[in-house]
């Protein structure tokens, strides 16, 4: 296992990757619920650890009963429940005095690839098959949920995912990390 928690580079807002994630449905003619942003950004979250060997985002995914959540972008999408979301999310700009709505640097090409690669495997499943996916027996989310099945929220390490999403990597891409 290589130490993911020391990492070098802070990862992106979550809001930051739920809105590329959001701009990218809507550039398909698509919508999203909360409960798939969710699952998305925990994939995208998950390769990229295991690629880039550093944290996506720079928050902790948590163990909720329908999967992995990232609490900020539950809270910002909460109002929706299972409709389609149709704003996008903010944060305070301290500099500016006001909300803006984050987005990717467009100069951050390994994001915008990965962001891509993510859309293109995942997009085709519903929410309730992601949720099903990330529910596998040996998955993060399960892992956490077997260790601790009297608790709610709990956080699901970075180690954890790092360990099981590198697991599924090509050899060779193991090799070059």
């Amino acid at each position: 296992m290589k130490i993911v928690t020391r990492r070098v580079i802070m990862g992106y807002p979550a809001k930051v990757i739920a809105n590329a994630f959001l701009d990218k449905a809507e550039q398909a003619g698509t919508t999203l619920t909360p409960m798939k942003l969710q699952k998305l950004i925990y994939y995208a979250h998950g390769w990229y650890l295991a690629i880039k060997n550093q944290p996506l985002i720079d928050e902790y995914i948590e163990a909720w009963d329908y999967g992995p959540v990232v609490s900020s972008v539950y809270s910002e999408f909460r109002n929706f429940g299972a409709a389609p979301i149709y704003s996008r999310a903010t944060l305070w700009d301290q500099q500016q005095q006001n909300y803006v709505v984050p987005k990717p640097k467009q100069t951050d090409c390994d994001l915008h690839s990965l962001i891509d690669a993510i859309w293109n495997s995942y997009s085709q499943y519903d929410a309730l098959k992601l949720s099903e996916m990330t529910h596998l027996e040996g998955a993060p989310w399960h892992t956490v949920k077997k260790k601790y099945p009297d608790f709610r929220n709990v956080q699901i390490p970075n180690e954890v995912i790092f360990d099981y999403f590198s697991a599924m990597l090509p050899k060779e891409e193991v090799a070059n990390s």
